[in-house]
């Protein structure tokens, strides 16, 4: 039985996956072999691979290069009020306990329950979590724009 000859892109994909540090140069060493054996088709494969990866290396700069200057004013001004309420229900919780409230509190917040016998304890566990809710995307933002 011959043996099957073993198509373009297959070869192309073979030959990526052996070297992923040099992308670029198998992908146009690939499509100067198939230029010169007469394989228009393999070529064209080639260079839309080409094209392909040059366009995912430069959205993987453009967004290392992200600076802070383009995040939204949307997200700026959910960042503003998360911290604006997180500070809120902190001050309040610290004046209900100041005023010596008490009362059973429990409360079930993102499948946690929280029991409670002070109020103010419980308005300050929900000033740590907007908190948390608001900083993480924030610092995820942030360490992605200094990448």
């Amino acid at each position: 039985m011959p043996r099957r000859k073993r198509l373009p892109p297959h070869d192309l994909q073979r030959r990526l996956d052996e070297n992923p540090n040099d992308k670029m140069r198998v992908i146009q060493e690939f499509f100067a072999e198939r230029e010169q054996a007469g394989d228009i088709e393999g070529a064209a494969y080639a260079a839309t691979v080409r094209m392909l990866e040059m366009e995912r290396v430069a959205a993987v700069e453009e967004g290392r290069n992200m600076s802070l200057k383009q995040i939204s004013p949307l997200l700026k001004l959910f960042a503003v009020l998360g911290f604006v309420a997180a500070v809120i229900f902190a001050l309040l919780g610290v004046w209900l306990i100041y005023l010596g409230s008490t009362g059973q509190t429990e409360f079930t917040l993102i499948g946690q329950t929280f029991k409670s016998a002070n109020v103010g304890i419980a308005a300050i566990f929900i000033a740590a979590v907007t908190f948390l809710f608001t900083i993480r995307p924030i610092l995820k933002l942030l360490r992605q724009a200094i990448r």
